[in-house]
């Protein structure tokens, strides 16, 4: 399994990390059982921030919804109010929207 943990990062350098991955996958003599995953983490003041990101990366991505809080935005302090983050995880060999 190769994974690419992003902070966060735009869809464009998403996009190249997600080929970046597909052509290392590629390269590998038996790659018919081998998965590759870019989770990136968006972070910004509010959830609403957040879950505009979030929505912005599934209208250019497949998000994963094998883990629970993909595409959720949650708080990243006290606050509930104040800043939040979210998890979009881009499975590289099931990455297009259709």
């Amino acid at each position: 399994m190769l994974v690419e943990f992003k902070l966060w990062t735009n869809r464009d350098t998403v996009a190249k990390d997600v080929a970046r991955l597909n052509e290392l996958i590629s390269l590998l003599p038996d790659n018919q059982g081998v998965m590759g995953y870019v989770v990136s983490v968006p972070h910004y003041e509010n959830a609403a921030k957040v879950r505009e990101a979030l929505e912005d990366f599934a209208e250019h991505f497949m998000l994963s919804r094998e883990v629970a809080a993909s595409g959720e935005p949650f708080p990243t302090g006290a606050d509930i109010l104040g800043p939040s983050a979210g998890i979009a995880i881009i499975d590289v060999r099931n990455h297009h929207r259709s």
